[in-house]
């Protein structure tokens, strides 16, 4: 809290986040940081979804004048985006339209909610929408409620405790907008 009160240009990188190495157990497994990071006053918290979405992140919090912790995974996770992709700090990215339902995960689990929505909408013919949220806080909540508003269903994603991640950042974007 003694850089982010007084919003001093400090930047964080993470390791170890979420489940992404699994292969050293339990003890290396962080899944309260999120939780942790959100609740700090003035900070700024992403999580990029591949490679090419990590390199675009340091690039932006190098820019980006104010605390900022940018948590990595060391896990493989299948290429996202490319090269031309434009990060912005703060703004979601609909990665798939859908209708019935939306998925909207962060981190590494973006690559498999698009394959659980190919698959959906192949076997039983639900149409999915995909939402990528990078920057968990200030969480993009437009893109959200938008998500929310047209589809009627919301599934979140994410390598984390349910409490305080991004499950707890779009609950909270719902119960405040109404």
């Amino acid at each position: 809290t003694s850089i982010a009160y007084p919003k001093l240009n400090v930047k964080i990188a993470g390791g170890y986040g979420g489940l992404s190495d699994f292969k050293d157990g339990p003890t290396h497994h962080s899944i309260c940081d999120l939780a942790i990071i959100r609740s700090i006053p003035n900070m700024t918290l992403i999580v990029p979804a591949d490679a090419i979405e990590t390199e675009k992140a340091v690039y932006a919090v190098a820019q980006y004048i104010g605390p900022v912790y940018l948590r990595l995974s060391r896990a493989e996770v299948p290429v996202i985006f490319d090269e031309n992709y434009k990060m912005e700090i703060g703004k979601g990215n609909l990665l798939r339209d859908g209708t019935d339902m939306t998925f909207i995960a962060t981190g590494i689990m973006v690559a498999r909610v698009l394959k659980a929505a190919k698959i959906l909408e192949k076997e039983e013919k639900i149409s999915v929408r995909v939402v990528e949220i990078h920057t968990l806080k200030p969480l993009d909540v437009d893109i959200v409620i938008r998500a929310a508003e047209e589809t009627g269903a919301i599934v979140t994603a994410e390598e984390h405790s349910v409490i305080g991640g991004l499950a707890g950042a779009v609950a909270e974007a719902e119960l405040f907008h109404q």
